[in-house]
């Protein structure tokens, strides 16, 4: 009896002095449970991540060819997916599973850092959030660099609070090192540059010191940008050229995209991934901490992305991306937990802590609604269209996809066939007199003969269909002097094999 009294003591005296961990330990595990659930259950569909998987791919099928790197996204995603590629072999999930662990890692960054600027309670609560967080479950298992960003974003955070207790210079680096490469991770991680500079103004010796390697990441790629294309910054004249392209894309196909659509975007994203609750009291939480000086780095640093963010909409320089609002949601929680703690404070202080579960609980809601409404199912067309291409087509040659109408199939039906990347032939595209892409109809047919593309993945809603106006009937069609045979019908796809014949002329 003595001897399990002696045990029952010595058992709650490590639970007791082990609490924090435990609690720490099992909020990671639910948020594991949750996200490796859903990814078993799933396929990884994004149009983006499947286009890095397939970039990566022929990075490493090409290593030397720099002009492979594309400067519209960062490196540093594409650099981990192909370290994965080379240590693991298929490249079907690593991206998926990359995603899934610095998504986990930003849940604990999250809590070390928390835990200096609030307490170990608003610390353990924010995270309890984030783990049942909809947007942030859905995008730690498709492989898109918003989990990467957002570990490197909040080790900076927690870096920088470490330097500035102990200001050791080793930390100093270190703080730099995570801003550049978060940088490299996401463009919006550039602007993390000048927002710490303000912070580190007083010293000379330490803006000298976070300069020198928060730039090492960014200026490795601009030397890239520079040897590839011949601008140093192409990446910043890419994504001014591409982003104003997709938004009048999504014009173009009836949307209305006005002054109010564009300055209530980003609340609207937020509102519809958090809850109306948490984005009510995240408001409320982060005016009165910053009133009263309270984690004032990461509430200065949320409106100044959240400025950003929408001015830059209203100028339609911004991709109209929810996904992008992640990072302000991260941010927000905090405050939330902060916010609902105060109130239940001020009511009666002795209302127990534990009752802001009732606010995390209204972020299950949205979860359901994310994780059906996100690129995580690939639809019947879209599997039948990968499964003949693996099974029929004819070795040696390439196969050149249209667009059906939506951009976001195209790059997901590559990857599901498991065929090399090098045996899609891209479409050959121009900028018409209205700044417009444009299929270059001279250049398709040099490129069937010229490419030896013998498979064409063609839809009547894509923009081959201007210049092709192929049939869905099984009758040959010739168009110039080859030959566009339907071997595979599946709307809004159709499958041609494609032969050379002699011109009648």
């Amino acid at each position: 009896m003595k001897l399990n009294n002696n045990s029952d003591q010595t058992l709650n005296s490590i639970l007791s002095k082990h609490k924090e961990y435990l609690l720490v330990g099992l909020i990671l595990l639910l948020a594991f449970i949750i996200r490796m659930g859903i990814l078993l259950h799933t396929v990884d569909f994004h149009g983006i991540s499947n286009g890095r998987i397939l970039e990566a791919q022929m990075i490493l099928n090409d290593p030397l060819n720099l002009k492979l790197w594309v400067p519209v996204h960062p490196p540093g995603h594409i650099l981990f997916v192909i370290i994965g590629i080379k240590l693991f072999g298929s490249f079907f999930a690593i991206s998926r599973i990359i995603s899934l662990g610095f998504g986990m890692m930003t849940i604990l960054i999250s809590y070390l850092y928390l835990k200096q600027v609030f307490n170990k309670q608003i610390a353990l609560f924010s995270i309890l959030a984030i783990s049942l967080y909809s947007a942030h479950i859905v995008y730690s298992i498709i492989g898109t660099s918003e989990t990467m960003f957002h570990f490197f974003l909040f080790l900076s955070l927690y870096l920088y609070e470490q330097f500035k207790r102990k200001s050791n210079l080793s930390l100093l680096y270190l703080f730099g090192l995570s801003v550049g490469f978060a940088s490299m991770c996401r463009y919006e991680g550039l602007l993390l540059i000048p927002f710490y500079l303000f912070f580190l103004r007083k010293s000379k010796i330490n803006i000298m010191g976070f300069i020198s390697f928060a730039l090492l990441f960014p200026l490795a790629w601009m030397l890239v940008n520079y040897l590839a294309f011949g601008s140093p910054i192409e990446f910043l004249a890419s994504n001014n050229f591409i982003v104003p392209q997709q938004i009048n894309w999504i014009r173009d196909n009836g949307f209305n995209i006005d002054f109010i659509y564009k300055f209530l975007f980003w609340p609207k994203a937020m509102i519809s991934t958090l809850g109306i609750a948490v984005f009510v009291f995240g408001w409320l939480g982060l005016i009165y901490a910053q009133l009263n000086r309270q984690a004032n780095v990461l509430g200065g640093l949320f409106i100044v992305l959240f400025a950003i963010f929408v001015i830059n909409t209203l100028r339609e320089m911004l991709y109209l991306q929810p996904r992008y609002g992640i990072t302000l949601g991260l941010m927000l929680i905090p405050f939330s937990v902060y916010c609902f703690m105060k109130v239940i404070e001020k009511i009666d202080s002795r209302i127990p802590r534990w009752t802001v579960l009732i606010l995390l609980w209204t972020m299950i809601i949205p979860i359901g609604s994310q994780v059906l409404g996100s690129s995580l199912f690939a639809p019947e067309f879209a599997k039948n269209t990968a499964f003949y291409l693996k099974e029929n087509r004819n070795l040696g040659s390439n196969i050149m996809i249209d667009h059906c109408g939506d951009e976001k199939f195209r790059e997901p039906i590559k990857v599901l066939s498991r065929i090399d990347p090098i045996y899609f032939s891209l479409m050959p595209v121009m900028i018409d007199e209205n700044n417009d892409y444009v299929i270059d109809q001279e250049k398709f047919f040099k490129m069937i003969e010229n490419n030896n593309i013998e498979t064409l993945v063609y839809s009547p809603y894509g923009d081959l269909a201007g210049i092709l106006k192929l049939n869905i009937e099984n009758i040959p069609q010739q168009r110039r002097n080859f030959l566009f045979t339907l071997k595979h019908k599946n709307a809004p796809y159709y499958i041609y094999d494609i032969k050379k014949v002699k011109n009648d002329k």
